[in-house]
């Protein structure tokens, strides 16, 4: 998974990424989940995700977008057959360090 980070935005925890998942990739192990402060927003730019939110899981394609707090454990991965691109907006928390 490559990320990188949109623009440096105006408020200090707020992060604009666009990530890059190969064929396979996951933020997480199978059966792990991530959480963190703040809300989260995905848009899918390219190719499709998986996102499990909680133990809602959700099936996005190009076009589709979710948000969510954080703070609930979380988990995306690319499920298909091609590379997967979005962007995401991290508020109130910061994924890449300053």
């Amino acid at each position: 998974m490559v990320v990188e980070e949109l623009a440096k935005a105006a408020l200090e925890t707020t992060q604009f990424l666009v990530a890059t998942f190969e064929v396979g990739a996951e933020s997480s192990p199978p059966g792990t989940a991530q959480h963190h402060a703040g809300q989260e927003w995905i848009y899918v730019v390219r190719g499709a995700f998986d996102v499990t939110v909680g133990f809602d899981r959700h099936e996005l394609r190009a076009g589709d977008s979710i948000a969510f707090p954080s703070v609930v454990p979380h988990r995306v991965a690319n499920t298909g057959d091609e590379p997967a691109v979005a962007i995401f907006v991290l508020g109130g928390s910061r994924l890449i360090p300053d």
